[in-house]
């Protein structure tokens, strides 16, 4: 039937067998294309062992109305829908569908409304959507996607199960409530202009691609919650998602890898439970809007949140972008210990050991300028203990005055004009150290430190 016209709607059901291909490339079919089963018989296409070939071939054709596969349906051998247009739905329930390598491939095709794999629909084999557009949603629910048994599975490691590579979709993707692909889905350069939920499935990959969706642009919601379980890697670089992205009630979220690399999205939804583990998050330039309510917004919680992304090198982007997100929802506080933990971190990748210590030195005046309070407790500090030693001093003869008169000797004053850089009270010029008997080494030194520690947190306070 290649290259036909058909009016009316295709049958091929109840009982309908065939031993090789069958083929309507290029052809129209004015209504449905209708493969159910009604009596519930099984519906067999045919084995084909050429790869090359396909069980059922609608490459080029015209379908203008819906598309049933369903009631205990068998594909043995793949379906080709290559540039294909299907005008109403195309539906695969209760049924079997084999490919050799695709199960079904439909690149650069058109479906005018929703195209679903329902009902305990199992699929061995990949399904190729690659740049084909979607009228309404597309949707995976309740059933099962696994490599095909005639194919090597390390064929299929870095080959997509479900390819939707840059499909345009004018409704929602939802890959849940008992979905389960063992390989990789990849939405890559994807636009959805719904959602996408991934609720109650299972995406399983170990040591690859789970949930491929670089650059994907989604202008609704992003659910990755309530009981998804997924192992290997989800990869969300540079994804924009214009509503929130939800990451709650995760099932085995350690066995999770979350790369968020350069993604943009709404408010950010999780849970201090549904983390992976440490080295298995990446935050590099990840932005959000927001923290929703729910969400962990103390500093401790979100803390261990950053830790969790482990670089080689210092990147304080995730640092400066939860802080902001903190700030402008009133948790000045939290703010700061996150800006503190940013510098903490930075210190630890300084190569040059004195400038890590000048670091460190801000760190404990000031918390790098954050508790710049914390200055003016030390200083107190330090003026009293050179207020004590300078006494003890003077009483001992260490102390005398540069003209030897009866001059009143204050040894506060002396502390601060000592401590504080610039600060000249005429009162330090008159007194000197010297040792009535012996050289007082011992307050020289503790002089010069006391003088040094003035400078640096002088310094320190111009730095902050």
């Amino acid at each position: 039937m290649v290259k036909s016209s058909i009016l009316g709607t295709v049958y091929l059901c109840d009982g309908f067998y065939s031993g090789g291909p069958v083929a309507f490339d290029g052809t129209s079919v004015g209504g449905n294309f209708d493969c159910r089963t009604i009596s519930g018989g099984q519906f067999v296409l045919g084995s084909v062992l050429n790869t090359n070939l396909y069980a059922l071939s609608l490459a080029n054709g015209d379908i203008g109305g819906d598309f049933f596969k369903d009631n205990g349906f068998k594909v043995d051998g793949g379906i080709k829908m290559d540039v294909a247009s299907v005008r109403g739905e195309m539906v695969f329930g209760r049924g079997v569908l084999e490919g050799r390598e695709y199960s079904i491939i439909a690149s650069n095709a058109k479906f005018g409304k929703n195209v679903g794999f329902l009902d305990g629909c199992r699929v061995s084999g990949s399904r190729e959507f690659a740049h084909s557009a979607f009228g309404r949603s597309f949707a995976c629910q309740d059933c099962s996607l696994k490599i095909a048994e005639a194919t090597a599975a390390h064929l299929y490691r870095s080959h997509p199960l479900l390819d939707m590579t840059k499909c345009d979709l004018n409704g929602n993707v939802i890959l849940g409530n008992g979905f389960v692909c063992n390989g990789e889905v990849c939405l890559r350069g994807a636009t959805i202009s719904g959602g996408l939920d991934c609720r109650a499935a299972q995406l399983l990959n170990r040591g690859g691609n789970a949930l491929f969706g670089e650059r994907l642009h989604v202008k609704g919601d992003v659910f990755l919650w309530n009981r998804l379980k997924t192992v290997g890697l989800v990869d969300l670089r540079y994804a924009q998602i214009g509503g929130v992205l939800q990451l709650y009630n995760l099932v085995d979220p350690q066995e999770m890898k979350l790369d968020l690399t350069s993604a943009k999205v709404g408010p950010l939804y999780d849970s201090a439970g549904d983390w992976p583990n440490a080295g298995n998050l990446v935050l590099d330039n990840f932005v959000y809007d927001s923290l929703e309510p729910s969400a962990p917004a103390d500093a401790y919680s979100r803390v261990k949140w950053l830790r969790l992304s482990s670089n080689s090198t210092f990147n304080p982007q995730p640092y400066e972008q939860l802080a902001g997100v903190l700030r402008k929802e009133g948790h000045d506080i939290d703010a700061d210990n996150i800006l503190i933990e940013k510098d903490d971190v930075y210190s630890k990748h300084l190569k040059n050991c004195f400038r890590r210590l000048w670091w460190w030195f801000l760190g404990v005046c000031s918390d790098y300028g954050y508790r710049p309070w914390y200055a003016l407790v030390w200083t107190a500090s330090f003026v009293v203990v050179g207020w004590k030693i300078f006494k003890f001093a003077y009483k001992g003869g260490h102390i005398v005055h540069s003209e030897k008169s009866d001059a009143k000797f204050w040894p506060m004053i002396f502390s601060v004009e000592t401590f504080v850089p610039f600060l000249q009270l005429a009162f330090e010029d008159d007194w000197k150290v010297i040792g009535s008997d012996r050289p007082a080494w011992w307050l020289s030194f503790y002089l010069y430190f006391h003088r040094c520690v003035g400078f640096s947190y002088a310094a320190s306070g111009c730095a902050s």
